[in-house]
């Protein structure tokens, strides 16, 4: 997880104690569900631990996936959150 940075207009990760290593840039609740959401540049790969991180929340029945935007998100969420099921896949990753 990160805080955004207003000077240099980007998030920088947080490093604490608290702080679970992969874990997922925003996290939330969506329809009575965990919301694990990975955000991810064009080209970006997601890192070992994120991976595991997703594939643990997503057995555990958490909403997951990985954005490279805005629309992606909103596309994923726009039905019903008791239609969701884990939306991402390892295979999706790259």
């Amino acid at each position: 997880m990160g805080t955004y940075d207003p000077v240099r207009g980007c998030y920088r990760a947080n490093h604490s104690r608290f702080s679970e290593k992969g874990s997922s840039d925003i996290l939330g609740i969506w329809g009575g569900r965990m919301l694990c959401i990975e955000v991810k540049a064009k080209r970006g790969t997601l890192r070992p631990e994120q991976k595991e991180f997703l594939d643990v929340m997503g057995k555990l029945g958490a909403i997951t996936l990985v954005a490279r935007s805005l629309e992606d998100v909103l596309s994923y969420l726009a039905p019903s959150p008791d239609s969701l099921h884990t939306i991402y896949r390892p295979s999706e990753s790259k």
